[in-house]
């Protein structure tokens, strides 16, 4: 697996592989099962959600390569521990910082195509997919208001031990 990290409750990672924290993983798991039922419902929503889902997948593979994984080292710092061979997760802040914007912007977009999700599913009368829509997009606020900076301050932090 990998080397434990100190005062860890078992589990064990390396910088090279950090993971994507369990709470995040599950949210967009969450979020892609939510949008293959509105695939699933065919007409306007289903082909509006399609539309979501093409944009949203390498989207959310960028956010779990390099944005996501620095945030599992949140608990070890705060604790004061020792992050053994910080380099990988300084590379991915880096790659954060540099691609913050782009991210921002795919956002963006994709909170575009939710806009015609939501709108297709109150045409056709599809409560539980409004409700998606709007999580959705709440969803990208959590990331850019929470998420992307604490990312970042991770990376701050690993640079100010150094």
């Amino acid at each position: 697996m990998g080397r434990q990290r100190a005062g860890s409750s078992g589990r064990s990672w390396t910088p090279a592989a950090l993971p994507v924290p369990r709470a995040l993983r599950a949210d967009h798991r969450e979020l892609r099962q939510d949008l293959a039922v509105a695939i699933a419902l065919g007409g306007r929503t289903g082909l509006a959600a399609r539309h979501v889902e093409e944009l949203i997948q390498p989207h959310v593979a960028r956010e779990e390569e390099f944005a996501f994984p620095p945030l599992s080292l949140l608990g070890a710092l705060a604790r004061g521990e020792v992050v053994p061979d910080p380099e990988g997760a300084l590379a991915m802040t880096d790659r954060l910082k540099t691609e913050l914007d782009r991210l921002v912007g795919e956002h963006n977009e994709i909170a575009g195509a939710l806009q015609g999700l939501l709108a297709a599913a109150q045409g056709e009368d599809r409560p539980a997919v409004v409700e998606f829509a709007k999580e959705f997009i709440r969803h990208f606020e959590t990331e850019e208001d929470l998420l992307y900076p604490a990312a970042l301050l991770v990376g701050m932090m690993l640079r100010r031990r150094a």
